[in-house]
């Protein structure tokens, strides 16, 4: 079995073309790209406005304003447009991420024409009702109690108020519970007019629609735009801290402990990323990955534990995330400290990387397999301002790597010294825990009051 492994370890991997993104054109605020499937009976669209959560000047207003785009138009009440979007057999979408708004649908491209209408009325029409307003604000509210129960979202916001302390990104994209119920839908009005012009936007289709009903499409939305425009919102860049920072999200009874574990690295195209994209992937990228190996199958500690990594403007963030049964916490989080020294002094095994290669190898094959499953990460590309075929030169620098070279960029990032950990748990028993592994905070969480 072990020589078998080592014949496929060895084997010759395919190459992985990604399907490329048609350039449409720019249309006053707007630029369209397309990814034509001649033949595919779906179509997904995206259009994306470049501003979201962390530009807000209070908490939970975008994601509050991004739910009432789907509930009703100037034209049409919430039934009315639903019972339409229903007929249609269609899907609709909004998601507020820290730069973007989404606004999404995915349709059977011979009904595009009018899953359209109903997208544009969202974007150029929103009806932003006081009487929706109030429905959504409640229902917002029972998602934050809900959010603010589950120590594996929670743990998140904890993480950033320890990495990065009043940045915008360390906000809450679910709002202030005390402030969401005086939040106003004049608020609401005033983001979404913010919305709308910030520039440039961009609108995404993938599958059977020809590019050029697409193109047109989009040309007409961008002709409704607003006269006066403003570019996105610029933030500062996350500063490495210069010591391990460990910081305790309390959870009261909590049955075991949630960690969250995050390096901040160079970004997308620096030299080193793919290098340690690939120490990533290493670490904790896939089941048989270090820390999974180590922590679930030989000592048994969880059951399971992986890493990922986050683009961020100019950056990257390495995040490794589990969890552990409280008592043997330290235990655990020892060992993952330990591995992030080793990663820094010593060579990975030629069969560990071998693993990884694949595994990244095989994701992207995936994702390369149709449009609309491609769309996702090429329209992450573009937003980041990578060059067309970074996956592709990736996932070949990653494959070309020398050993040696591989080291020396692991010796100049990985160490444990500037981690930021974050731990949601019982407080007093996570305390006692960490003792002597670093500066320790008590990250107060918003709302526990209303829990407790």
């Amino acid at each position: 079995m072990r020589h078998r492994l080592h014949e496929l370890l060895q084997q010759r991997l395919p190459a992985v073309r990604l399907p490329r993104l048609e350039f449409l054109g720019s249309f006053g605020g707007w630029r369209g790209f397309a990814l034509p499937d001649a033949g595919n009976p779906l179509c997904a669209v995206e259009l994306v406005f470049p501003v979201g959560w962390a530009a807000a000047p209070e908490d939970g207003v975008p994601l509050l304003t991004a739910r009432l785009l789907l509930r009703g138009t100037r034209r049409r009440t919430a039934s009315q447009f639903h019972r339409e979007l229903e007929g249609l057999g269609a899907e609709l979408h909004v998601q507020v991420q820290r730069q973007y708004t989404r606004l999404g649908a995915v349709c059977l491209q011979e009904v595009f024409p009018a899953v359209w209408e109903l997208l544009r009325e969202c974007v150029l029409e929103p009806a932003l009702e006081e009487s929706e307003f109030e429905r959504e604000r409640q229902r917002q509210r029972a998602g934050l109690l809900h959010w603010l129960q589950e120590p594996e979202s929670v743990v998140h916001y904890g993480f950033w108020q320890c990495l990065a302390p009043g940045h915008p990104y360390a906000g809450l994209r679910w709002g202030q519970p005390e402030r969401l119920q005086k939040l106003t839908v004049e608020e609401c009005r005033q983001w979404y007019e913010r919305l709308r012009r910030t520039v440039p936007a961009y609108a995404f289709c993938a599958g059977g629609l020809p590019a050029e009903r697409f193109a047109a499409a989009v040309e007409e939305l961008a002709l409704a735009a607003p006269s006066e425009m403003s570019p996105p919102p610029e933030f500062p860049p996350v500063c490495v801290p210069r010591e391990r920072v460990l910081g305790i999200v309390p959870k009261e009874e909590a049955a075991q402990s949630v960690l969250l574990i995050g390096q901040l690295l160079p970004g997308a195209l620096e030299p080193d990323f793919p290098a340690l994209y690939l120490v990533g992937m290493v670490l904790g990228g896939h089941f048989l990955a270090r820390l999974n190996r180590l922590l679930r199958e030989r000592f048994g500690m969880t059951y399971g534990i992986g890493s990922r990594v986050e683009l961020l403007p100019g950056q990257a963030l390495l995040q490794v995330e589990g969890a552990l049964d409280t008592a043997r916490l330290r235990t655990g989080l020892e060992q993952i400290l330990q591995e992030f020294e080793r990663l820094g002094q010593e060579p990975i095994p030629g069969e560990e990387l071998a693993r990884a290669v694949r595994v990244l190898h095989g994701a992207l094959l995936r994702q390369s397999a149709t449009p609309i499953a491609a769309l996702n990460l090429l329209s992450g590309a573009v937003l980041a301002q990578l060059p067309a075929d970074y996956y592709e030169q990736l996932l070949q620098r990653v494959q070309e790597l020398e050993p040696q070279e591989l080291f020396g960029v692991q010796r100049r990032w990985m160490s444990s010294q500037h981690l930021v950990v974050a731990v949601c748990g019982e407080p007093d028993a996570v305390a006692a825990q960490l003792e002597g592994l670093g500066q320790v905070r008590r990250i107060a969480l918003p709302g526990a009051e209303e829990l407790y």
